[in-house]
């Protein structure tokens, strides 16, 4: 085993030279250290900048800066370690309002630092998935977090983002399952671009800028995407296949079958044939039952086959 003095900032001491000396790598928030900067133990690359921990602060100014005009530019973790992290170096994308709730993401995810706005103009713009630069230019920064109540609210968070298992924004099946389990009506957010929809193609659409319910199972989506989105309402957005998918839930509640009849004989088949049974199934191998479920909200665009349709 071998022991090393931790520091808010990770300042080294002589006696932690035994770390140098078997040659670890990574270290410091689980980024690798760069002994060629500053010498041995005295830099760590973030990825956007390189980390000097005997001063705790960046060695390069932050790329996003203009969102945070209250810091300094080389400051990190917000000045104050304990509190939180800086996975990246730069800022970037998950959503709170000014009382220092989660209430999604951008276009680009839950990595990075925080996107600060009230939460009537996260809905009038978008809401969930919103774009980028859309939220960039509603971002009032950390600053207006408006009490140290809230603000302790969003530091536990925040903190908390990278080791959720929706962090890079892909989840397993199983790993959705375990996660309703473990915290209820909590949601999920995901990277559509990394969810395979199987067979679906331009032509299962009207045309772009038309949406359709896609019924991913029908379309040979592996399990991982068949089993939370089932059934998903998509926009075409472009005819090279960019769609959009809709918020939906991951539950196993068995539909009203009257509901399914009046939407047509081929819905009311897929229920009594397909769904149900898979349900009943479902619960009985996982132990859960119809109060089960949680929200996936996606973000960024998913991608479809071509297929053989041109559409204008």
């Amino acid at each position: 085993m071998i022991k090393s003095t931790a520091y808010p900032y990770n300042t080294v001491n002589d006696k932690d030279l035994l770390v140098r000396n078997f040659g670890l790598r990574f270290h410091f928030n689980g980024k690798e250290n760069d002994n060629e900067v500053k010498g041995e133990g005295n830099s760590f690359d973030f990825g956007a900048r390189m980390y000097d921990p005997r001063i705790g602060h960046f060695l390069g100014v932050d790329p996003l800066t203009h969102q945070t005009p209250q810091w300094s530019p080389y400051a990190a973790f917000n000045d104050n370690p304990l509190y939180f992290t800086d996975p990246t170096g730069m800022s970037a994308n998950p959503i709170y309002d000014i009382d220092g709730n989660l209430m999604g993401t951008d276009d680009k995810g839950l990595k990075g630092s925080a996107i600060v706005m009230d939460k009537e103009d996260f809905d009038k713009n978008g809401g969930q998935g919103m774009k980028h630069e859309d939220a960039e230019k509603l971002n009032k920064g950390i600053g207006a977090i408006k009490d140290q109540e809230a603000r302790k609210r969003f530091a536990d968070s925040y903190t908390g983002l990278s080791s959720r298992p929706d962090f890079d924004g892909e989840m397993s099946y199983f790993e959705l399952v375990a996660w309703g389990r473990e915290h209820g009506n909590q949601p999920v957010f995901l990277d559509a671009s990394r969810i395979n929809l199987g067979s679906t193609s331009v032509s299962d659409f009207p045309g772009v800028g038309e949406g359709t319910l896609i019924n991913t199972p029908m379309k040979l989506a592996p399990i991982n995407t068949s089993g939370p989105w089932g059934k998903n309402f998509m926009t075409l957005l472009s005819a090279d296949g960019k769609v959009k998918l809709s918020n939906d839930r991951f539950d196993y509640e068995l539909h009203d079958l009257v509901d399914a009849w009046r939407a047509g004989f081929g819905t009311f088949t897929y229920e009594v044939m397909i769904r149900y049974p898979q349900i009943y199934l479902l619960q009985k191998a996982h132990g859960i039952d119809e109060h089960y479920g949680f929200d996936l909200r996606p973000y960024g665009y998913g991608q479809v086959n071509l297929g053989y349709k041109v559409i204008k």
